[in-house]
């Protein structure tokens, strides 16, 4: 079987947004795919790619000096190199007879004995960083932590140098389970394998032995996962007792959960969703809770009025984005999003919230929420909407950093809907 083929497919895959990180690695890569003795080595390969991308495409560049290289071909090599340094159980001579092969038929002109001595070099040497980039903090910090360089420098000139660099090496580095106690059922938990934080009074962080979902705390819904940005954001939005609420668009189900909890389960929580599988998905782990509260229904932004009026306390809307801010978790948005995007993005972006605003009640609240890093998607286009919008004003908005709490890069904005 050609490995070096099937892994390029995948890797196209994630740069085209088609499919998670987690669900290949997790779902797609098995046996119905795969030969079984190729799995490990391919996911070894591919884990490496992701989080390392731009690093290794620099040390084949730096390289092969003066060689133009189109992405097909560049794809192939960073495979290749990923294949011989990460993976487990690899042969030399198949990955160098499949990647020769692929870049023929590329009509890749660069010398095979060349491509050969530079695998059998890299492969046992991490390319040096030149002193030289030590006086370009961004294309450093691109390169330490195989970020594209203009995303680098977009960061840094929206928060500064400091918060750019806590926030990306932070993006690069694993941490705990959080988790939030379900304040229905328990005020405080006094178990070994869950350690409180202070980022909220319902916040822990699980460090059992166990697998989660083995816990008799977390199977009787005691507890659920949610990011301790998330938490915090929640904690910020002042969400009050019976409250009639509508969440729309990208929203994860244990936000809903512990919006339901906020609420007491006296009010309503109504959630739009864009696609029947996050419709299910949502329904199938909220269900378990047994919520009073809780509908779910299917409608894009622009459908929403045939579910819901005017009336609600409050609308949370959560349209697409970036997803800058979420790198730990889903580090192929560094592959799958491109700079060109954002011209498209940031006028659907301001279609939804201007959308989601008309189902607000007289003194209700609509909350913008995004997972990035980008002032362009959070305070200027939040700008730009109360400038357009006199009828709403200000009430808080704030930037979370990646850093702050072991989480999630957040930016949320609290808006009052004036009255008459």
């Amino acid at each position: 079987m050609n490995i070096l083929e099937y892994s390029k497919k995948l890797l196209e895959s994630l740069k085209n947004n088609e499919v998670k990180f987690s669900y290949l690695i997790n779902k797609k890569i098995g046996p119905e795919e795969v030969d079984s003795m190729y799995i490990v080595s391919i996911k070894d390969t591919l884990k490496a790619v992701v989080n390392r991308y731009y690093f290794l495409a620099w040390e084949i560049k730096h390289y092969l000096k003066g060689v133009v290289l189109e992405e097909k071909v560049l794809d192939y090599l960073v495979l290749s190199l990923a294949f011989l340094r990460y993976a487990r159980n690899v042969d030399f001579v198949k990955i160098e007879s499949e990647l020769l092969d692929a870049l023929r038929n590329s009509n890749c002109n660069i010398e095979e004995n060349l491509i050969v001595t530079m695998l059998k070099e890299l492969k046992g040497k991490v390319t040096s960083l030149p002193e030289v980039f030590n006086e370009n903090f961004s294309k450093k910090i691109s390169l330490n932590y195989s970020y594209p360089e203009w995303l680098v420098s977009m960061i840094r000139k929206h928060f500064g140098t400091r918060n750019a660099y806590k926030s990306i090496s932070s993006s690069r580095k694993s941490a705990p389970i959080s988790i939030c106690a379900n304040d229905l059922l328990v005020k405080d938990i006094d178990h070994p394998s869950f350690v409180k934080t202070k980022t909220t009074s319902n916040s822990y962080s699980y460090v059992g032995n166990k697998k989660l979902f083995e816990e008799e705390l977390y199977m009787n819904q005691k507890v659920f996962v949610l990011d301790q940005s998330e938490q915090k954001v929640l904690e910020g939005l002042k969400i009050y007792q019976g409250e009639k609420i509508l969440i729309i668009g990208d929203v994860n189900p244990s936000f809903v959960i512990d919006t339901c909890i906020k609420i007491c389960d006296l009010g309503k929580v109504r959630v739009a969703l864009s696609n029947v599988e996050d419709l299910n998905n949502t329904r199938k782990v909220v269900s378990k809770y047994r919520f009073q509260s809780f509908e779910a229904f299917e409608s894009p932004i622009n459908l929403v009025c045939t579910h819901t009026d005017g009336g609600n306390d409050r609308v949370i809307v959560m349209p697409k984005n970036s997803e800058f801010g979420l790198i730990r978790k889903k580090p192929e948005v560094l592959l799958s999003f491109k700079k060109e995007h954002f011209d498209i993005l940031l006028q659907e972006q301001y279609e939804y919230i201007k959308e989601a605003s008309t189902f607000i009640k007289n003194d209700g609240e609509l909350d913008y929420i995004v997972p990035t890093l980008n002032k362009k998607e959070s305070y200027l286009l939040v700008r730009r909407f109360l400038n357009e919008h006199p009828t709403f004003g200000l009430i808080e908005e704030q930037m979370i950093f990646p850093y702050e709490y072991n989480g999630e890069g957040i930016y949320y904005a609290r808006l009052r809907k004036l009255g008459n």
